[in-house]
């Protein structure tokens, strides 16, 4: 469903100069719902089979010179407003979606090397696979720019901010497009160290019940992945999470959760998805004078 598609450009360009800028592409207000039934048709393959195949004896054309002239486009600004999604998948019992996508993406893709601005939010994702549910009513958002080449498919985040929920982080690092795979290197933290803003990973659904909670203490995290990505293979992963000395206070009991210690790894040499590794070293806490531990 697409109500609303626009496209303007700049006319001088058009017809003289040596690229093509287009001002603006704007899709508005649609509602995307692919499906892929039990028996695995996908209701977006719409392309009529054959089973016969056409030779062409011809030759290919020599290169002339209008070939050369072909112009390059320039994109001021490509927007997405509003983009409902939902993706079911029957066959894998898999499903997901998007309340709401909004996107804006600028720059010059006819250069072999460009700086793309992207700024991206997405409000209550979810994520489901049979029975588990991956992600319920999360928000995220990510605002960066992006060192692209082209020729070479690599692609070098700077100035790259994105949240989880409330949860704000840094990601630096380059991805590389390979043939049949993707090359990782990338770094991702989180700026602000207050427990408080760790507890923004509670999905909407249940922040209710966190209303009026006391928090004090902080945290570190850090994740890493390094190497390459594909089907069933994962990059050497990394990723590290501290809590130190937390405390968290209902409004209505009479004791504080103190003395909170955490210390979790998640890591994987780099490899299929189940050699992941999670290692809970440390995990402690009081309640009114009563410790508990476990290491």
């Amino acid at each position: 469903y697409i109500p609303l598609f626009e496209a303007s450009v700049n006319l001088k360009s058009l017809i003289s100069g040596n690229e093509i800028i287009i001002n603006k592409v704007l899709l508005k207000n649609s509602r995307f719902a692919p499906l892929v039934t039990a028996s695995g048709k996908a209701n977006w393959d719409i392309l009529i089979s054959s089973d016969t195949t056409s030779v062409s004896s011809a030759q290919p054309e020599a290169s002339t010179e209008k070939d050369k002239e072909d112009k390059g486009l320039v994109f001021n600004d490509i927007a997405i407003e509003h983009l409902q999604m939902s993706y079911s998948d029957l066959q894998s019992s898999t499903y997901a979606g998007v309340e709401d996508l909004n996107l804006q993406l600028s720059g010059n893709f006819s250069a072999s090397h460009t700086l793309l601005k992207l700024v991206l939010t997405l409000q209550d994702i979810s994520f489901r696979q049979q029975d588990n549910v991956w992600a319920n009513q999360m928000d995220f958002a990510w605002n960066t720019e992006i060192g692209a080449n082209f020729e070479e498919q690599v692609y070098e985040l700077q100035n790259s901010n994105l949240s989880i929920n409330e949860l704000l982080l840094n990601l630096d690092g380059k991805v590389a497009i390979l043939k049949d795979k993707y090359r990782i290197d990338l770094t991702m933290n989180a700026p602000d160290t207050k427990f408080a803003s760790l507890l923004a990973m509670v999905p909407k659904t249940l922040q209710h019940y966190i209303e009026g909670l006391e928090t004090s203490g902080d945290f570190k995290l850090n994740v890493t992945a390094k190497g390459e990505y594909y089907a069933d293979h994962l990059p050497a992963l990394q990723a590290n999470l501290l809590v130190n000395n937390a405390s968290v206070k209902y409004p209505e009991l009479p004791e504080a959760i103190r003395q909170i210690n955490i210390d979790l790894n998640v890591s994987n040499p780099g490899g299929p998805v189940d050699s992941t590794q999670l290692n809970l070293k440390k995990l402690s806490f009081d309640i009114a004078g009563n410790p508990f531990s476990m290491y």
